[in-house]
C-alpha cells in the first residue's frame, strides 16, 4: 500500500470517528449507561433553514360571527381530514373549522350535564374520529358527530391528553417530589401511564430536588409530548433538562442547552378587593426556562423557550421567547423567532398559536430552506 492509499484510509478513519459528534456544538457523556447531551450552540449555526410563513388568523376580538368568537382557548387539535378543532374553554364548546378556516360545526355546550363542557382543559382526537376532552377529574368522550358516548373519572385533574398507539393514556403527574399517605413518604414520578380502562399501569421520570418540598412542588412542572414510536419527551419548565423515555419508562437520553436563566423562587404579595374588603393574596413560583413543547412531522422537537426573562410591560412574546428545535437524538439544530403570541401546536407542516390576548388562532406553515 503506497503513501497515497495510507493517507486516503486515514482520512476515512478520521471522518468515521468524528461522525455524529461535533464538540463545537455539543458534547455527549454516558452516565449509568444513559446518553447525556450537553448542547453548546445550534448545529446549523446562524443559517436559517426553517421559517414560519403566515397562513391565516381565525377569530379575534373584532369577530362578528359568534362561531368565531372565542374565550380562553385551552387546546387545539387537527383530525385526519385536516379539520381544526378549537377547545373554546370559556364558552364551553369545541369549534370545528375546515382546512381553509371555514366554520363547520360546534360540539358541546356550556354546563355540567351530558354533552356539556364546564371549563375543559385538554383534548385528543382518535383516528376513528372520537373526541376526548378533559375537565376537572373527568374525561368525556364524544362521537365524531358530537354526541357524548362516555366519561371516566380520574384521581387528578388532567390538563393535557396524550394517548399511545396501543391506547394507553400518558399524563403529567401532579407537581412536587413527595406525597404522604398512611404516614409513608413516597417519591413522586413525573409521568403516569394508565391503561385503556384508566387503571394506573406505571409511573416514571425522576423529579428535580430543589432541597425543599415547597420549592419541589412549584418547581417540577413539565410538558410532555409523544413521538410516532410512543417515546415520551419530558420538558421541565423550571429546570434546564429535557428527557426522552421509552414507553416502559426507561430513560433513552437526557439533554440540556445553553441558557442564561437561573431558576429563581419568588414569593409576591398583593391586595385585592373582595366584597368591599381588602384581602392579601400570595403568589409563589419559579422563573421559567421553557413554556411548552411539540413535535413536527420530521420527529423534531420544538421547545417554546425563554431567551431571557420578561421585562415589566413587555407584551410581545417574541421579544423574550423563541423556539429551539432539536433532532430525535437531542441535538440542538437551530432557533426560530416567534412571529406572534400564543401556545404552540403542530400538525404536520402546520403550526398554530392560540393568542389569548386577541382570542384567536394564528396558523403558520413550516417551510424548509435547504438552499
Amino acid at each position: 500500500m503506497n503513501m497515497l492509499q495510507h493517507m486516503f484510509f486515514l482520512l476515512i478513519i478520521i471522518t468515521l470517528m468524528n461522525c455524529g459528534s461535533d464538540p463545537e456544538n455539543y458534547t455527549v457523556e454516558v452516565i449509568d449507561g444513559v446518553r447525556h447531551v450537553h448542547n453548546l450552540a445550534p448545529k446549523w449555526g446562524d443559517e436559517q433553514k426553517i421559517e414560519l410563513v403566515f397562513v391565516r388568523t381565525i377569530g379575534g376580538l373584532d369577530a362578528v360571527d359568534e362561531n368565531y368568537q372565542f374565550y380562553r382557548i385551552s387546546d387545539l387539535k387537527v383530525d385526519r381530514e385536516g379539520n381544526l378543532y378549537v377547545l373554546d374553554s370559556g364558552n364551553g364548546r369545541i369549534q370545528v373549522f375546515d382546512i381553509d378556516g371555514k366554520y363547520l360545526k360546534t360540539i358541546g355546550r356550556p354546563g355540567q350535564g351530558p354533552g356539556e363542557l364546564d371549563k375543559p382543559y385538554g383534548m385528543y382526537i382518535r383516528d376513528n374520529g372520537e373526541i376526548l376532552v378533559s375537565k376537572f377529574r373527568t374525561i368525556i368522550i364524544f362521537s365524531p358527530d358530537g354526541k357524548e358516548i362516555g366519561r371516566h373519572s380520574t384521581d387528578d385533574t388532567i390538563y393535557e391528553l396524550n394517548i399511545t398507539n396501543r391506547s394507553d393514556y400518558v399524563f403529567p403527574t401532579s407537581a412536587g417530589k413527595y406525597r404522604e399517605s398512611d404516614n409513608i413518604k413516597e417519591e413522586i414520578k413525573l409521568v403516569s401511564i394508565f391503561d385503556s380502562e384508566f387503571k394506573l399501569s406505571r409511573e416514571f421520570g425522576d423529579t428535580h430536588d430543589f432541597g425543599d418540598n415547597e420549592k419541589n412542588y412549584w418547581g417540577n412542572n413539565i410538558n410532555i409530548v409523544l413521538d410516532e414510536q410512543d417515546n415520551v419527551y419530558v420538558c421541565m419548565s423550571e429546570v434546564n433538562r429535557i428527557d426522552k423515555y421509552d414507553l416502559e419508562g426507561d430513560l433513552v437520553f437526557r439533554m440540556d442547552r445553553p441558557t442564561d436563566i437561573i431558576p429563581e423562587f419568588t414569593v409576591t404579595k398583593r391586595t385585592i378587593n373582595v366584597g368591599g374588603k381588602p384581602m392579601e393574596i400570595e403568589s409563589k413560583g419559579f422563573s421559567r426556562i421553557s413554556w411548552d413543547v411539540d413535535i413536527d412531522e420530521k420527529n423534531r422537537l420544538w421547545i417554546h423557550t425563554y431567551k431571557r426573562r420578561k421585562k415589566e410591560g413587555e407584551t410581545f412574546w417574541g421579544d423574550f421567547m423563541y423556539f429551539e428545535i432539536f433532532d430525535s437524538e437531542g441535538i440542538l439544530l437551530t432557533t426560530v423567532p416567534m412571529p406572534c403570541n400564543g401556545n404552540l401546536y403542530i400538525h404536520g407542516e402546520r403550526l398554530f398559536f392560540d393568542d389569548s390576548g386577541q382570542e384567536c388562532v394564528h396558523e403558520y406553515r413550516i417551510v424548509e430552506n435547504n438552499n
